[in-house]
Protein backbone atom coordinates (compact mmCIF):
# COMPACT_ATOMS: atom_id res chain seq x y z
CA UNK A 1 0.00 0.00 0.00
CA UNK A 2 2.84 2.42 0.83
CA UNK A 3 4.26 1.82 -2.63
CA UNK A 4 0.95 2.76 -4.26
CA UNK A 5 0.69 5.91 -2.18
CA UNK A 6 4.20 6.83 -3.31
CA UNK A 7 3.16 6.44 -6.94
CA UNK A 8 0.13 8.66 -6.37
CA UNK A 9 2.18 11.31 -4.57
CA UNK A 10 4.81 11.31 -7.32
CA UNK A 11 2.17 11.57 -10.04
CA UNK A 12 0.46 14.43 -8.18
CA UNK A 13 3.75 16.33 -7.96
CA UNK A 14 4.21 16.02 -11.72
CA UNK A 15 0.92 17.75 -12.52
CA UNK A 16 1.07 21.43 -13.40
CA UNK A 17 -0.37 23.66 -10.67
CA UNK A 18 -2.68 25.30 -13.23
CA UNK A 19 -4.23 21.92 -14.09
CA UNK A 20 -4.92 21.16 -10.44
CA UNK A 21 -6.43 24.59 -9.87
CA UNK A 22 -8.66 24.25 -12.94
CA UNK A 23 -9.85 20.81 -11.86
CA UNK A 24 -11.02 22.19 -8.52
CA UNK A 25 -12.89 24.98 -10.31
CA UNK A 26 -14.63 22.66 -12.77
CA UNK A 27 -15.80 20.53 -9.85
CA UNK A 28 -17.19 23.61 -8.11
CA UNK A 29 -14.87 23.22 -5.12
CA UNK A 30 -13.07 26.56 -5.41
CA UNK A 31 -15.44 28.67 -7.47
CA UNK A 32 -16.23 32.18 -6.28
CA UNK A 33 -19.13 32.28 -3.83
CA UNK A 34 -20.66 35.27 -5.61
CA UNK A 35 -21.58 33.06 -8.58
CA UNK A 36 -19.22 34.74 -11.03
CA UNK A 37 -17.52 31.41 -11.84
CA UNK A 38 -20.54 29.09 -11.78
CA UNK A 39 -20.33 28.68 -15.56
CA UNK A 40 -17.02 26.83 -15.05
CA UNK A 41 -18.68 23.93 -13.18
CA UNK A 42 -18.42 21.03 -15.64
CA UNK A 43 -21.53 19.05 -14.70
CA UNK A 44 -23.70 22.17 -15.23
CA UNK A 45 -22.60 22.65 -18.85
CA UNK A 46 -25.19 21.84 -21.57
CA UNK A 47 -23.40 18.55 -22.30
CA UNK A 48 -22.84 17.83 -18.60
CA UNK A 49 -24.64 15.45 -16.26
CA UNK A 50 -26.88 18.20 -14.78
CA UNK A 51 -27.50 20.71 -17.58
CA UNK A 52 -30.21 22.51 -15.58
CA UNK A 53 -28.01 22.74 -12.49
CA UNK A 54 -26.64 26.20 -13.26
CA UNK A 55 -30.12 27.70 -13.42
CA UNK A 56 -31.10 25.91 -10.21
CA UNK A 57 -27.98 27.10 -8.41
CA UNK A 58 -28.54 30.71 -9.49
CA UNK A 59 -32.19 30.58 -8.45
CA UNK A 60 -31.32 29.19 -5.01
CA UNK A 61 -28.55 31.74 -4.55
CA UNK A 62 -30.91 34.60 -5.41
CA UNK A 63 -33.60 33.29 -3.08
CA UNK A 64 -31.09 32.99 -0.24
CA UNK A 65 -29.75 36.50 -0.85
CA UNK A 66 -33.25 37.96 -0.62
CA UNK A 67 -34.09 35.80 2.40
CA UNK A 68 -30.99 36.98 4.26
CA UNK A 69 -31.46 40.69 3.52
Amino acid sequence: MIEYLGWIANAWEELPEELISKSFKTCGITTATDGSEDDQIHCFKPEGEIPTGLDTLRKERNENIFRND
